[in-house]
C-alpha cells in the first residue's frame, strides 16, 4: 500500500478498526486519538493481505533524558495483528521489520507492555533491564518498559530515565 499521508481518513479508519479488536474504545475515540497523537514524522508499518489491513505498528518519534542530556528515541507504540491472522507469524515478521528500521535509523527504541508480553519481545532482542523510569503523559503502573538498540546498556540499567512521548 502506498501511503502519501498517514492522516488519510481511509487509512486511519482501517487502523482504528484493527485496534478496536484489542482496545475497548469506539472507532470515533480511536480516530480522534490518532489525529491528536500521531505526527507525520512517525513511522507506520503495515501488513496487508488482499488489501485488508492485518498487522500494524507505529514508531513514534520522541525523546529521553539521561544524565541531563536529551536524546532522540522511537517509542514503539502499538503492535496489533488481526485476531484471524495471529497464527501466521505476522507478529514475528513485523517485529523483525521494525527492528531493521530501528537499527538502520541508529536510534534506540522503547516500548511499554503488559508483563505477559515480555517473552514475546525478548524473543526479538528487546531487553527489560530498566529499573528506574518515568514517562511523561503516561501511567506505566503494572507495565514493563523494554528497550532495543541502546549503544551503552550499562548506562541505562542503573540510572533513572525520563521518557517523553
Amino acid at each position: 500500500m502506498s501511503i502519501k499521508d498517514i492522516r488519510d481518513k481511509k487509512i486511519i479508519k482501517k487502523i482504528s478498526f484493527l485496534k478496536k479488536q484489542y482496545w475497548n474504545y469506539s472507532i470515533k475515540e480511536l480516530n480522534d486519538w490518532f489525529r491528536k497523537n500521531i505526527d507525520k514524522k512517525d513511522i507506520h508499518n503495515m501488513i496487508l493481505c488482499s488489501n485488508k489491513l492485518v498487522g500494524y505498528t507505529c514508531l513514534r518519534l520522541g525523546s529521553y533524558k539521561l544524565e541531563n542530556k536529551k536524546n532522540k528515541i522511537y517509542y514503539f507504540d502499538t503492535l496489533i495483528i488481526d485476531k484471524n491472522y495471529r497464527k501466521n507469524n505476522f507478529g514475528g515478521i513485523i517485529m523483525n521489520f521494525n527492528n531493521y528500521i530501528i537499527k538502520k535509523s541508529l536510534t534506540p527504541s522503547f516500548l511499554i507492555c503488559e508483563k505477559l508480553m515480555i517473552k514475546f519481545y525478548d524473543k526479538y532482542g528487546w531487553k527489560n533491564k530498566i529499573k528506574k523510569f518515568s514517562i511523561i503523559n503516561h501511567d506505566p503502573r503494572k507495565k514493563s518498559v523494554m528497550y532495543f538498540n541502546f549503544k551503552n546498556e550499562n548506562k541505562i540499567s542503573n540510572k533513572e530515565i525520563i521518557f517523553k512521548i
